[in-house]
């Protein structure tokens, strides 16, 4: 049986996904979701010779779930969380780090949490 907390985060990367591509369409934003690539790696070998391969390459644990792009310049860093999910130690360094250099990074719990972000980075009304 799915874990009940996978299936509601999973669920909330996908809406936003959708919302993000819907904006992107109306040439209001651009985004992506910087994947680590790790999910395509088979067993376990090819695992850690892949993390090790991205490694070398500048891949960095904890990087937000979502980079959006709005006018004007404004950056939005984006961490999905659903319920009382928690930020690994790697995620809150990135969080605390952006934050400290005045970026605009928000656990986003839901899908009100992520339009509140969009409206403050001025691609929402």
């Amino acid at each position: 049986m799915p874990d009940t907390h996978e299936t509601r985060e999973t669920r909330l990367h996908r809406e936003a996904v959708d919302l993000l591509t819907f904006l992107e369409r109306q040439e209001r934003l651009t985004w992506l979701h910087p994947a680590d690539g790790l999910a395509l790696a088979g067993g376990e070998r090819e695992r850690q010779a892949a993390i090790a391969r991205f490694r070398r390459l500048g891949m960095r644990g904890g990087v937000p779930d979502l980079i959006v792009a709005a006018p004007g310049g404004l950056t939005g860093w984006i961490e999905l969380k659903t319920g009382g999910g928690r930020l690994s130690l790697a995620q809150a360094g990135w969080s605390d780090g952006l934050r400290r250099l005045g970026h605009n990074h928000k656990t986003v719990r839901d899908m009100d949490g992520l339009v509140a972000m969009l409206r403050g980075l001025g691609v929402m009304a």
